[in-house]
C-alpha cells in the first residue's frame, strides 16, 4: 500500500486496516504452523520408507547409495514422428480479464502480466444483410452524356433476383448435402438468421442450380461408366446426376418424381432406385 493512500486514511479506517492485517498474519502463523507439521510427517514417512528399501544404513555407504541411485541417466524419451496434442487457433477476439482493486485492502491495481489463458470456441448468430445496390446516373461535363452503370453484380447475384450467391449456396448445400427438408431449411434460416424465406422461393432457388447445371449433367450422362466398370466407380457418377437432378425436382433422390421434358427427372430417380 502507498503512503499517500494511507496518509488519507481516518483513524478508525486504520484501526480497522491494522485489526484486519493482524487477522491475516495469525492465519499465516497457523498455515505456516500447519506446513511445518505436514513436512514433519512427510519427512518420517521418507525414513521410513528408505529404512525398508535398505537405503539407510550405518556407515559411509548409505550416502554413496542415494547418490549413485539419484544419478543413475535416464532412457531417452522415444521421440514421435508427430506430437498428439490439440493445436490452438488463431484467435479472432481477445478479452482480457483482470481485477481492479485489491479484494483484502480495496486498494486499486494497475498493470500485471498474463498468468494463463483459455481458448473458448463460440458461433456467432448473424442476421442475414438485406443489401441495397444503388446505381448513381452521372453526367459528363465535357459531352453532356448521362451516364448509368449496367445492372450487373457478378459474383453477388444470379440473374434477376434477389437471393445472392452465398446465400443459393447454403440453401443447396442444406438441402443436396445435408438432405434437409425444405420446411427445416426455412425454419433454420428464421431461427439463426432472422430471414424468412418461402418454401416456394427456396424450391425456385435451388431449382435454378440445377437448371444451370444440366450441361453438367449431359456430360456425365456422355461419359458414364461402362457396365464392365467397378461397382465403386459405377456408382459414383449415378451419386452426382442423382444430387443435381433431384434438386431440379426439389426431391428426395429415393422418391419417384415424374419425368421432365428432358428425361432428367425420370432418369434421376431410375438411378437412385438401383
Amino acid at each position: 500500500m502507498q503512503r499517500e493512500v494511507v496518509g488519507a486514511l481516518s483513524h478508525a479506517e486504520l484501526v480497522d486496516l491494522v485489526l484486519r492485517q493482524y487477522e491475516e498474519l495469525e492465519r499465516m502463523r497457523a498455515a505456516l504452523a500447519e506446513a511445518e507439521a505436514l513436512i514433519a510427517r512427510l519427512e518420517a514417512r521418507v525414513r521410513e520408507l528408505e529404512t525398508r528399501l535398505g537405503l539407510r544404513s550405518s556407515g559411509k555407504g548409505t550416502t554413496n547409495q542415494l547418490q549413485s541411485a539419484r544419478a543413475r541417466p535416464k532412457k531417452p524419451r522415444k521421440k514421435r514422428a508427430h506430437g498428439f496434442s490439440r493445436l490452438r487457433g488463431v484467435p479472432t477476439r481477445r478479452v482480457v480479464h483482470a481485477v481492479d482493486r485489491c479484494p483484502d485492502c480495496a486498494a486499486p491495481l494497475a498493470g500485471g502480466s498474463v498468468k494463463w489463458t483459455r481458448e473458448v470456441i463460440e458461433l456467432q448468430t448473424v442476421p442475414a444483410e438485406i443489401i441495397e445496390h444503388v446505381y448513381i446516373e452521372r453526367r459528363c461535363i465535357r459531352c453532356g452524356r448521362r451516364v448509368v452503370p449496367p445492372a450487373t453484380a457478378v459474383g453477388v447475384v444470379a440473374g434477376r433476383q434477389r437471393l445472392g450467391v452465398e446465400l443459393i449456396t447454403l440453401l443447396v448445400v442444406l438441402r443436396q448435402v445435408g438432405r434437409l427438408p425444405i420446411r427445416t431449411i426455412q425454419w433454420y434460416l428464421q431461427t439463426f438468421h432472422q430471414l424468412h424465406l418461402s418454401v416456394g422461393s427456396i424450391v425456385a432457388a435451388v431449382d435454378r442450380v440445377a437448371h444451370r447445371a444440366e450441361p453438367l449433367v449431359a456430360q456425365i450422362r456422355e461419359i458414364g461408366p461402362s457396365r464392365s466398370s467397378t461397382r465403386c466407380s459405377a456408382k459414383a457418377p449415378r451419386r452426382m446426376l442423382s444430387a443435381v437432378c433431384c434438386a431440379r425436382t426439389s426431391m428426395p433422390p429415393t422418391t419417384t418424381t415424374r419425368a421432365s421434358s428432358s428425361g432428367v427427372g425420370r432418369m434421376c430417380c431410375e438411378q437412385c432406385t438401383n
